[in-house]
């Protein structure tokens, strides 16, 4: 376990960072790390990484918030919109094998990561956000379905709430980021409680991770600031395709 704690905190740093540099909680690192390095279960991988996914989030948030970059009306509303899809898929993710888990998982990553590079002019920085009463249902709408499919994959939702927000919200890509990570601390948390519930979090793997997470994410949060649109976007999406072939190369 020693050895085992020492590589946890410096994962918790880099999943911190990268997290909250793109808007994502976490999970598409720790997922694959904890099943294929470390040999977790597809329970335990998934609450344990939820568990991380929340304090990343959180620390984000917070960072995002000072820097007034997060829409927080937004991140709310759609945060509450995950809660019921949320709770439903901490129940179904008992239900799906290993490959099934990766194969999908992967699958996600690599339809995300083709979408937003073939629309990379889109990620020139845009006029300040206007939020409209259609787009918040709508918004409201896909978050329920983003509560559902990150509970049962261990991630945050980020990989789906930030192409979401820029591409068909038209948000500013730092402002998508920014209000993504807000939604996650909402959505993560009541993944977390139920999957804590039904005994699938290692609490002490999750905090040792967690407490690396927490600085990272602040990290993160200034090193977002600087990057132009386009460069955050690409790098967005060219690292989520290179999770994704990974993820799914592994399950075949």
């Amino acid at each position: 376990m020693n050895t085992e704690a020492l590589f946890l905190l410096p994962l918790g740093i880099a999943v911190g960072m990268l997290g909250a540099l793109m808007g994502l909680g976490g999970g598409i690192i720790v997922v694959p790390v904890f099943m294929l390095g470390l040999g977790y279960s597809v329970t335990e991988t998934v609450g344990t990484a939820m568990a991380i996914v929340f304090l990343n989030a959180l620390s984000g948030a917070w960072a995002y918030s000072r820097q007034g970059t997060m829409l927080k009306k937004i991140a709310l509303l759609f945060g509450m919109a995950t809660v019921p899809g949320a709770v439903l898929g901490s129940y179904v993710s008992e239900y799906f094998s290993g490959e099934l888990f990766q194969a999908l998982f992967g699958t996600v990553l690599l339809l995300t990561a083709v979408n937003m590079l073939f629309k990379l002019k889109t990620a020139e920085a845009a006029a300040p956000y206007e939020a409209r009463g259609g787009h918040i249902r709508l918004g409201m709408a896909f978050s329920l379905a983003v509560g559902f499919v990150s509970s049962v994959l261990g991630i945050g939702g980020g990989i789906l709430h930030v192409p979401f927000m820029q591409q068909v919200l038209k948000m500013p890509i730092h402002t998508a980021i920014a209000t993504s990570t807000g939604t996650l601390a909402i959505s993560s948390l009541v993944g977390l409680l139920a999957h804590g519930a039904m005994g699938h979090v290692l609490w002490t793997e999750a905090v040792l991770t967690g407490i690396g997470a927490l600085l990272g994410a602040q990290l993160g949060a200034l090193g977002a600031q600087r990057l132009s649109a386009k460069r955050l976007t690409a790098a967005f999406a060219i690292f989520v395709f290179c999770m994704g072939i990974k993820i799914v190369y592994a399950a075949i």
